[in-house]
């Protein structure tokens, strides 16, 4: 069934978008998140594709958190804000929310790598 058939029969609309990640994108995303986990002697395991944030994380067999992992082009300094997507942050909001599950924000610029707990904001 296509979507098409599918938004016939159940009312709803899918939104087809395009992929823009690349090989290379998912290559720096993962140099980011091995050198976080190295850091604070965590293991990762990649989420599924369907799953809106990035990385599971683990110390030992205990689940810690999310991270969503994202590499810029630019210096840190470039932009005043860091722009999430509302999926996202709805995603982060419920894992906080229903299952009082933490989430992390790991952004590779060109010039330094940073991170913060996300959890804790109020939503925008």
């Amino acid at each position: 069934m296509n979507n098409t058939n599918r938004s016939k029969i159940f009312g709803i609309t899918f939104k087809g978008r395009k992929q823009y990640e690349t090989k290379i994108d998912r290559s720096n995303e993962e140099l980011l998140i091995q050198k976080y986990c190295d850091k604070f002697g965590y293991s990762y395991h990649k989420q599924p594709k369907r799953h809106v944030l990035d990385y599971a994380v683990f110390k030992g067999k205990e689940f810690k958190c999310f991270v969503e992992v994202k590499k810029r082009s630019c210096k840190k300094n470039t932009y005043s804000t860091y722009l999430l997507s509302r999926d996202k942050w709805d995603a982060v909001r419920s894992a906080k929310m229903l299952y009082g599950i933490k989430s992390v924000l790991l952004v590779g610029w060109v010039d330094c790598v940073g991170y913060v707990q996300i959890s804790d904001f109020d939503s925008p």
